[in-house]
């Protein structure tokens, strides 16, 4: 009887009762079936999709899967606002007082809690716009992920012209981290900053030596 194999590890098993020889990915399970040496052509297709499918989820296996650090973004910009807010309300109160004009207690208070009421919409659509985006680092490539725009968009390591790495007073409080990959990327604003950093360096670095040995 044939065997079979593939590329990566398999297990093998043997039934003498049902005269069957399996060869299956330890993974998921995937596999063709031999009965008797023969196989229905329409299966053994199917299994071997199913295995390449295995084998490319093995091979594609990202190194870093990183977002933006939430109250690293949402913690300069809420200072920002309610700044904003102080200057505004300074302004109308200015206003008042130049114009000779009289601002009830009512008023003023309508005022403040309508601004709070943006501050807090504006901070709770920041939370929800980081949420679905994230940025996989994978040996080759880098990928940036967009879940409620349904949108990605992804660039090479052998495409990578600079790559650069800083940290602000706010990312050294937070200890993140932002990493310009240009032409295309900066992912600012994370963990794990200086692991990712010489990882894509190393293999930007890796590319570019293959490239030249290949001219």
């Amino acid at each position: 009887m044939g065997s079979w194999s593939s590329g990566y590890d398999t297990a093998s098993t043997y039934s003498a009762r049902s005269g069957k020889n399996d060869a299956r990915c330890f993974r998921c399970g995937s596999g063709p079936r031999f009965e008797s040496g023969r196989a229905h052509s329409g299966l053994f297709r199917q299994k071997m999709a199913k295995e390449e499918r295995c084998v490319m989820r093995m091979v594609q296996e990202p190194q870093f899967v990183l977002r933006q650090h939430t109250p690293r973004v949402l913690f300069p910009k809420a200072i920002l606002l309610v700044f904003l807010c102080c200057v505004l309300i300074f302004l109308v109160w200015l206003n008042a007082v130049i114009l000779n004009l009289s601002l009830s207690p009512e008023f003023a208070v309508a005022i403040i809690l309508l601004l709070l009421f943006l501050i807090a919409l504006e901070l709770y659509y920041t939370n929800v716009r980081l949420s679905g985006r994230e940025y996989l680092f994978f040996d080759d490539r880098i990928l940036h992920r967009d879940r409620h725009l349904k949108k990605q968009r992804y660039m090479h390591y052998s495409s990578v012209l600079r790559i650069s790495y800083s940290r602000s007073v706010f990312d050294r409080l937070f200890n993140t981290g932002t990493i310009a990959i240009e032409p295309a990327f900066r992912v600012s604003h994370i963990r794990k900053s200086g692991p990712v950093y010489r990882h894509v360096e190393r293999s930007v670095h890796h590319f570019r030596n293959l490239g030249k040995t290949f001219k």
